[in-house]
């Protein structure tokens, strides 16, 4: 079982203080009303730049008790925070959230509203229940449920926020006190500072300096101001994501660059450097790895763009260091990204997209998506996904189907027919794909699918791998392995390792409709119960009503096409129709 699969199984009540969702009544340009479902431990939020992401981190972040939105959130001259009062709507900044308190088994929602007040224009007050906003009073048979009676305020006009710890991390804004210094710092020209290159050369050797002196030693009132080294288990885990074998690492915060910054000294196997010449994701990564290393049991972990400056292969790495600390240590973690290597394999209901489909300008939130739907929104521009069908009309079904799914799929999703039947397309597809690596699937009638459970491959015999394979698939090895050298023959050991790659082909990239045939599927649809005569003389007939005189097969498919398309209209509910949709949505 995936690490994947492993997370999704592990019940929410054992993720303590997990927030189950937040909504938004009034939250800066997110659709009023909009919702977020936390039914997994690691959420991915993803959408286009300015939507929201950050700020949807920021809502989160002031759920917990004694943590405020306005850390980050803050009226200025500038860029006030302004309420509407002609408004019909009430438009004061706030967000509602949902937790299960501990030992209870029933959920209570909080509300975190903006308010001024004397001395603190930007307070984000645990507001007290807002019935125009949906939430139930407190009272009656609420108070019944055992243990939430101390979770609510004196005056019952309220519930407690959430304890647990919140550890934020913007990597966007994750630089080290070289970068900050190079990219954005200032110095004075002297006699021999002339360029930042110079300022940084006659810094470093004072921070070398206080180094090696005890603690408390100040350059010119520079000072070190903290300085930790890497642990074991830190350095073992920023080696496996990174890909390098490190000896040492030690982080610095300190003022000797002007701002008050960090730097990190590295030690590799054979060498020795600074962040200096470590690159940005390097840093990033070890100064992420040891605040989660560190972080208390039940932490909600709130990453925004943890992709930056690392490459896919390390973005996957630190997604699963993130994966075993949930399984481990029970976090929540919420990240935002634009990678689809962060988004690759999550189940629908961690995804979440934020798109700027509303009319008014607002932004919308899709509470679930699959990856493949949540770039294709983003204009994402991948390789395009095939599904091979045997007719037309399976290739309208399978249309409309990503169309009922989200439309905007279909720029990446390529529909073919490939004509021959089930069993020659079967022994093209599983020969080509058993020797590359095609993002090819292919949907066949439910006729061509011969067993309805699937045998694990490593449970074979090796005498019966073929026997086994053609019961399956009800295709003969000889047809679709491939023959060596002169004699026209395979090689024995290569035969069985053909064999057992074309199983987990057959297992992998076959699908099946839900009915024998897509004509079959068609008539339940209209009827709502199986057609049990001759299916082919049933549109036949139809088509020749409609058009008059023995029908060609345009005009077939033509009639076929209306009488979908009609149903999927009128009909959307049907049993057979949302089975075949299901179909659909398990390829992409």
């Amino acid at each position: 079982m995936s690490l994947i699969d492993t997370l999704g199984k592990i019940p929410l009540d054992k993720f303590p203080g997990f927030i189950r969702y937040i909504r938004f009544p009034s939250y800066k340009g997110i659709a009023l009303g909009s919702k977020v479902t936390f039914s997994y431990p690691f959420t991915a939020i993803v959408g286009p730049n300015g939507c929201g992401k950050t700020s949807i981190l920021h809502a989160l972040y002031g759920c917990p008790y004694r943590k405020s939105t306005s850390e980050f959130w803050f009226s200025t001259s500038l860029d006030p925070i302004e309420i509407n009062s002609d408004s019909k709507v009430d438009r004061r900044p706030r967000y509602i959230y949902s937790y299960k308190p501990e030992g209870c088994n029933q959920e209570v929602e909080v509300i975190k509203q903006w308010i001024t007040r004397k001395g603190n224009p930007d307070y984000w007050e645990p507001y007290k229940i807002k019935v125009t906003d949906g939430m139930m009073p407190i009272g009656g048979n609420i108070l019944k449920c055992k243990g939430l009676r101390a979770y609510a305020s004196n005056s019952l006009d309220r519930w407690d926020p959430v304890k647990r710890d919140v550890l934020y991390v913007s990597f966007k804004s994750e630089l080290s006190a070289f970068d900050k210094f190079m990219n954005y710092g200032d110095f004075s020209y002297g006699k021999n500072i002339k360029s930042k290159q110079d300022f940084i050369r006659f810094r470093t050797e004072k921070l070398v300096n206080a180094l090696e002196k005890d603690d408390g030693y100040t350059w010119h009132a520079r000072k070190i101001i903290n300085k930790s080294r890497c642990d074991q288990k830190t350095l073992d885990i920023c080696s496996y994501i990174l890909g390098k074998e490190y000896k040492e690492a030690t982080f610095i915060e300190h003022d000797f660059f002007n701002n008050v910054g960090s730097s990190v000294i590295f030690s590799e196997k054979n060498n020795g450097y600074s962040e200096a010449l470590a690159g940005s994701g390097e840093v990033a990564v070890f100064s992420l790895v040891e605040k989660v290393v560190k972080c208390e049991p039940g932490t909600l972990i709130l990453l925004d763009e943890p992709e930056v400056s690392l490459h896919p292969g390390a973005q996957k790495k630190l997604r699963d260091f993130l994966f075993d600390e949930i399984k481990v240590k029970r976090h929540q973690v919420v990240i935002t990204t634009h990678s689809p290597t962060m988004v690759d394999d999550l189940p629908p209901k961690a995804i979440k997209v934020i798109d700027n489909s509303l009319s008014d300008g607002m932004f919308n939130i899709i509470d679930e998506s699959i990856p493949t739907q949540a770039f294709s929104r983003l204009g994402f521009d991948s390789a395009k996904k095939q599904i091979i069908v045997e007719d037309a009309l399976a290739q309208l079904f399978v249309e409309r189907a990503i169309e009922y799914i989200d439309s905007s799929l279909k720029d990446n999703i390529v529909v073919s027919v490939h004509p021959g039947g089930g069993e020659q397309i079967k022994i093209n597809w599983i020969r080509t794909l058993s020797v590359s690596n095609l993002d090819v699937v292919v949907l066949l009638d439910g006729d061509q699918k011969l067993r309805d459970d699937f045998i694990d491959i490593s449970e074979i015999p090796p005498a019966d791998l073929e026997k086994e394979f053609n019961f399956y698939v009800g295709v003969n090895v000889d047809k679709i392995i491939p023959k060596e050298g002169n004699s026209g023959k395979s090689d024995k050991k290569k035969r069985k390792e053909f064999v057992v790659k074309a199983f987990e082909v057959y297992k992998n990239n076959f699908f099946f409709f839900n009915r024998d045939t897509p004509e079959h599927l068609l008539y339940e649809m209209e009827n709502g119960s199986p057609y049990t005569g001759c299916i082919k003389d049933y549109y036949d007939d139809g088509a020749k009503e409609t058009f008059g005189g023995p029908p060609s097969s345009e005009e077939i498919l033509f009639f076929q096409k209306m009488q979908l398309t009609s149903c999927v209209k009128k009909n959307s509910t049907s049993s057979a129709w949302l089975d075949f949709v299901d179909v659909v949505r398990s390829i992409i």
